[in-house]
């Protein structure tokens, strides 16, 4: 048994040399850990095959197939209950089927997680790359829990497939919301952080952020603006209902998106995830 759990998710919008890489870099990477690979309703026979010949050279991978696609908050929270099975399960970590992990990562995460009890969610710094793997930036995020609570009604305090939760938090029944739509990250820190619980990040890239077209895409549309929006209204209520200065901004926010020309938006974001 492992004290770690990595749940990453696999669909059939995944390039399969995107996750050949990343499972690669799974493999490589240092410490004791369970792998468990959902797959979300069917992939191409490729995919199959290279998920089941990983698994059969890698005895700490197990695949978990669900035959209908229902999105990534299903899966993870599939995966997660699974996970939690396992008594010895100290942490959960995430990790993206087209992303690559830095081979020190999950020791990195686990000793700080570890020097420090009262944290829920640790996330890291992450190295951006293009499609074809070249870099091309550095995403920080703050240590800082005041500065990550704070800004959180307008960016994640995270990059989501960097974190590590405590699995601890987890068994007190906290799971990604499965009612957003492509928000289902922001949505659970949003939980967490109006009950208190305790955020941050290593100042160091632990992960390849692999960011395409396809990333940018995935952050536009009338759908996920309406959803995001309904999350950071709702955070906003329960941290600062009197700051009507934050609900505006936060409404403003949402109307430049709708109006904003989708290709205009989509390298509006490429440029913000830059940073």
């Amino acid at each position: 048994m492992s004290a770690l759990a990595v749940v990453v998710s696999v669909y059939r919008g995944d390039n399969l040399d995107d996750v050949v890489q990343a499972f690669e870099s799974l493999a490589e990477s240092e410490g004791d850990k369970k792998l468990l690979i959902g797959v979300d309703g069917p992939v191409g026979a490729e995919t199959d095959r290279f998920l089941d010949g990983f698994a059969a050279d890698h005895a700490e991978a197990e695949v978990i197939r669900f035959p209908v696609n229902r999105g990534l908050a299903h899966v993870l929270n599939d995966l997660i209950d699974r996970a939690l099975l396992d008594a010895d399960c100290r942490y959960v970590a995430r990790m993206d089927a087209d992303d690559l992990c830095e081979p020190p990562r999950f020791v990195e995460q686990m000793t700080a997680l570890d020097s420090r009890p009262t944290l829920a969610v640790l996330g890291s710094w992450a190295t951006k790359i293009d499609a074809e793997g070249r870099e091309i930036g550095l995403i920080r995020k703050s240590n800082d829990e005041r500065t990550l609570k704070r800004g959180l009604s307008f960016d994640s305090p995270f990059v989501h497939p960097s974190v590590m939760i405590r699995a601890a938090v987890l068994r007190q029944g906290y799971r990604y919301p499965t009612d957003t739509i492509r928000f289902e990250d922001v949505a659970l820190w949003s939980r967490l952080a109006i009950d208190g619980h305790e955020f941050g990040n290593l100042q160091q890239p632990l992960l390849r952020y692999r960011f395409s077209t396809a990333t940018a895409a995935r952050r536009t549309g009338r759908r996920k603006i309406g959803s995001e929006t309904r999350v950071r209204f709702h955070y906003l209520w329960k941290t600062s209902p009197y700051r009507l200065d934050l609900f505006a901004l936060v409404f403003g926010i949402a109307a430049a998106k709708l109006v904003c020309p989708p290709r205009l938006l989509r390298h509006l974001i490429r440029l913000r995830t830059a940073r």
